[in-house]
């Protein structure tokens, strides 16, 4: 993967699942898919 690449906006996709709260407080899903995107409509997929 070329790391040199710049994206304007990226995008986040959880599972949705929410758990019950941790030592934190918090009860958020894991991250599934990130992909990312430039001006000229090129997509990114960082991994998934």
């Amino acid at each position: 993967m070329n790391q040199k690449i710049r994206v304007d906006d990226i995008i986040a996709d959880g599972t949705g699942f929410k758990k019950d709260k941790d030592d934190k407080g918090s009860n958020r899903g894991e991250i599934k898919i990130l992909i990312g995107y430039n001006k000229d409509g090129k997509v990114f997929p960082f991994g998934a």
